[in-house]
């Protein structure tokens, strides 16, 4: 028993769709597994060297991480708000390059806590303009047909970077 037309005519739209706006998928999935996702994850493995070279506790290491991600936390809606008016490309690439920057320069900080302090609030203030509020969209408005498989990929992309 065959499937109805109109059924494999939508499948082959859906494949359609997904060969035009290919690198839109794979440049969203991969700016979803940079930015917040990438920095939170990554952050504990840093605190025995910190310790070890800055001669600061742990807790005090880890509160830095809690001061990136309110500093997040507060500036998702205006990041919102300028990917809506700027578009995610603009937003979106200026996070990007300040958050590797800053991630570059962290590498240099004093062993001064309150330096350690204000370089993680400013690279959270850049990863959120790489995160999860600037790429789906994108891809929302550019898929019809298969836009949550599409969004499925994307939002994968912090998962992928665990493995």
């Amino acid at each position: 028993m065959s499937a109805p037309a109109t059924s494999l005519q939508s499948g082959k739209q859906d494949r359609d769709e997904l060969v035009r706006f290919w690198p839109t998928l794979v440049g969203a999935t991969g700016a979803a597994a940079t930015g917040l996702q990438l920095f939170v994850y990554t952050s504990s493995y840093f605190l025995k060297p910190l310790q070890g070279d800055m001669g600061w506790r742990r807790g005090q290491i880890a509160f830095g991480t809690t001061c990136a991600t309110l500093a997040s936390a507060a500036l998702l809606p205006v990041v919102g708000y300028l990917t809506d008016r700027h578009g995610a490309r603009k937003v979106g690439t200026i996070g990007l390059v300040g958050y590797g920057v800053l991630c570059l320069l962290l590498a240099a900080v004093p062993p001064v806590l309150g330096v350690f302090y204000a370089m993680l609030i400013a690279i959270g203030l850049f990863y959120t303009a790489a995160s999860l509020v600037v790429f789906p969209p994108v891809v929302a408005r550019r898929f019809d047909r298969p836009r949550g498989l599409a969004l499925g990929i994307t939002m994968s992309g912090a998962s992928i970077l665990l493995v």
